[in-house]
């Protein structure tokens, strides 16, 4: 991925990048930053679906297993799920 394209990645490509990168984990400095802009995308996103929303919670407990970040992008990607879930009627009570 070119430096051009690592600015301008999309949701997509950031899954495959961190999917790559977890079943290989390359030690080389430029895959690490691919990966870590790719966990910035994934964070930075707000999820169109089901499947998305997956996505960005597996980003997350991977991430959250290790201790919090400290650009605090894993709450903002938590409160965006909260959002996404209420948002489609999902709501607060215990059955």
């Amino acid at each position: 991925m070119t430096e051009t394209t690592l600015s301008n990645m999309t949701f997509s490509q950031a899954c495959d990048c961190l999917r790559d990168y977890s079943e290989q984990r390359p030690e080389e400095e430029a895959s690490l930053l691919l990966m870590l802009e790719a966990e910035r995308v994934v964070l930075d996103h707000r999820p169109r679906g089901q499947g998305e929303a997956l996505i960005m919670l597996d980003t997350l407990i991977e991430n959250l297993s290790t201790g919090s970040r400290s650009d605090g992008r894993d709450i903002v990607a938590l409160e965006a799920l909260r959002t996404w879930l209420a948002h489609h009627g999902v709501q607060r009570k215990v059955a």
